[in-house]
């Protein structure tokens, strides 16, 4: 979170995508067994599971936040080009500073 806030400039955005699944954030890079983080976290090559804190942690990174849908922020061609379909839920539209 902190790398896409470094590299956007100042005014620029970002949408950021991830599952809620937890109630909290869970993280745990130590669990390098694939077999023991697709039980963790659903999948092999994942070390977290993002909680509502997500939008919080966005914050702490420096972004300004607005929970969003697609169509709040985007024009029909555009939610086409970039892939957004309704199965997207909550969209993280991050505005750095």
């Amino acid at each position: 979170m902190r790398e896409f806030h470094r590299v956007l400039r100042r005014g620029g955005w970002a949408i950021l995508l991830v599952p809620i699944t937890a109630e909290r954030t869970m993280e745990a890079a130590a669990i390098v067994d694939p077999v023991e983080r697709l039980k963790i976290f659903g999948q092999e090559d994942h070390v977290r599971r993002y909680g509502p804190d997500y939008i919080d942690r966005l914050q702490e990174a420096g972004f300004s936040v607005r929970v969003a849908r697609a169509q709040d922020l985007f024009g029909r061609e555009e939610i086409v080009a970039m892939g957004l379909t309704p199965a997207c839920g909550d969209i993280y539209h991050c505005v750095k500073k």
